[in-house]
C-alpha cells in the first residue's frame, strides 16, 4: 500500500547491547509521510512501528541513550524539536514515548542530524521562524536517566541552513557538514560545546 520507503539522511548507528545496526526510514504514501526505525540483526532487516500517528514525520536522526533506549528526532510540522523513545522487546523495537516536545526551537519541515557522546545529546538543525532553513544551531541537552535538559543552543550560522549531519571527532570536537547554500556543502568542526 505504500508508495515509497526512504532511508532519512545522515548516518545510522550500531546499537551495541542489542547488536543491531540501526536506520531511520520513512514511509511516504500519496503525500503523508511517517518516520520509523529500521534495523539489522543476524536474520536481516525489520521495521519498527510508525513513530508518529496523527501527525507526519519523516528524516529522523537516532541515537542510543545509555540504558538501551532508541531516541528517535525526527523531521516534522513543529517548531519545537521533537521526538519518540523505543525500547527493543526482543522482537521488535516498540515506541514507549511518542511525539515528546522539546524545549528547543527548530525550522518546521526541515532536517536535522543528531549524535550522543557520554550524558550529552547534540542536535543540529535550523532554527529560523516560518519555514525558512536558515539560522542553523547546535542543541545541546543534558541526560538524566531519558530525561533530557536543554543546556544551551550553540549558534552556527545564520544564512541558509538546510541538510546537516553531525560526527564525533576524535580529539573531541565534532564534525558538522551542512547545506550553507541550495546545493553547496560547508564543514566545520565544533568546539565547547561540553562547557
Amino acid at each position: 500500500e505504500e508508495q515509497a520507503l526512504l532511508v532519512g539522511p545522515g548516518t545510522g548507528l550500531y546499537h551495541k547491547e542489542n547488536h543491531h545496526l540501526i536506520f531511520s526510514a520513512y514511509e511516504h504514501t500519496h503525500g503523508f509521510e511517517r518516520c520509523c526505525l529500521i534495523w539489522k540483526d543476524e536474520k536481516g532487516w525489520h521495521r519498527s512501528e510508525n513513530a508518529t500517528k496523527d501527525t507526519w514525520s519523516s528524516e529522523g536522526a537516532p541515537v542510543v541513550l545509555p540504558e538501551g533506549t532508541v531516541r528517535l528526532f525526527y523531521r516534522d510540522g513543529f517548531e519545537k524539536l521533537r521526538y519518540t523513545d523505543y525500547i527493543f522487546d526482543g522482537e521488535n523495537y516498540i515506541p514507549t514515548a511518542m511525539e515528546m516536545e522539546t524545549a528547543a526551537p527548530k525550522t518546521a519541515a526541515n532536517q536535522l542530524s543528531a549524535v550522543r557522546r557520554g550524558e550529552r545529546i547534540f542536535v543540529s538543525t535550523a532554527t529560523g521562524t516560518d519555514r525558512r532553513r536558515e539560522k542553523g544551531a547546535v542543541h545541546v541537552f543534558r541526560l538524566a536517566g531519558n530525561k533530557m535538559e536543554l543546556e544551551k543552543t550553540v549558534p552556527i550560522w545564520d544564512g541558509f541552513y538546510a541538510y546537516s549531519s553531525l560526527a564525533h571527532i576524535k580529539d573531541g570536537r565534532l564534525a558538522l557538514l551542512y547545506e550553507s547554500a541550495p546545493a553547496e556543502i560547508s564543514f566545520t568542526a565544533v568546539e565547547g560545546l561540553e562547557k
